[in-house]
């Protein structure tokens, strides 16, 4: 697709400050804005501080979540310039620890066209090289675990645990709800052991029940997201602009970022 890539003036409303940290941002379902709501804050972060903010993608090598590097036009942003393959980096060994792929204050290391094709599945000591070698003040990690397969569902224990937080987007359709059940209850493990995990409610509208739906997730979710006419998506991606020029979703994590201190 020949798609025009023009970057804007910035439209951040405030900024609010940030620490280190390693954030792990899953979707508890499939197709649920975690993508989308994790790129926001990781723009918030970058806006916040003078330290690297590097967003991270991690998914098995089966997925058929759209690639994020697609979304964003990353082909288009970085014409002219090297796209670091983090992934093939890692697989043979290579240093990771002094590069990235830096667009609009945010470092990108994503899964590329060439790992689809060749179907490259990192092992689960490789994506914690990953995690662990990236260099970055504050990084995001954005997590999609193999629901179906016991080695996918034996990696979550493993990379939750190396996160400093979590952020878990939900979708209140009562399909996708169900389809994460597992993911809730290893989530709410974590939970009473300490971990620090927010979540965040997305595409709310006035057909959720909400007695049954907090019933479901056991709390009341830390911030909660108007559904947002998916017109404004289709504009972002064939304008290759990232989420945050949403402006209502923009305020909503802005709020949600300095409410909770997030970075903190």
């Amino acid at each position: 697709m020949k798609r025009s890539f023009i970057r804007e003036e910035n439209i951040f409303l405030e900024t609010n400050p940030a620490n280190w940290g390693r954030w792990g941002v899953l979707g508890l379902g499939p197709e649920v804005g975690a993508t989308t709501l994790g790129t926001i804050l990781a723009r918030i972060a970058s806006k916040s501080n003078k330290g690297t903010v590097q967003y991270l993608e991690i998914r098995p090598g089966n997925s058929f979540k759209p690639l994020i590097f697609e979304a964003f036009g990353m082909d288009r942003r970085f014409l002219g310039r090297p796209f670091f393959d983090f992934y093939e980096k890692v697989r043979h060994g290579e240093n990771i620890h002094q590069i990235i792929n830096r667009d609009e204050g945010v470092g990108w290391a994503l899964t590329t066209r060439e790992n689809v094709k060749n179907r490259l599945d990192l092992s689960l000591v490789e994506k914690l090289h990953l995690i662990h070698h990236i260099s970055s003040d504050i990084l995001f990690c954005d997590l999609t675990f193999d629901m179906k397969e016991d080695g996918g569902i034996q990696e979550w224990d493993v990379l939750l645990r190396e996160m400093t937080g979590l952020l878990v987007i939900v979708d209140p359709l009562p399909s996708k709800l169900l389809l994460g059940y597992p993911l809730l209850a290893k989530l709410r493990i974590l939970e009473d052991k300490g971990k620090k995990i927010y979540y965040i409610l997305n595409k709310s509208n006035s057909g959720v029940h909400r007695r049954e739906l907090f019933d479901f997730l056991k709390k009341r979710p830390h911030c909660e997201i108007p559904y947002i006419s998916p017109e404004c998506f289709y504009e972002c991606q064939y304008n290759l602009q990232l989420p945050d020029r949403i402006l209502p979703l923009l305020k909503e994590m802005e709020k949600f970022a300095k409410t909770h201190e997030i970075f903190l």
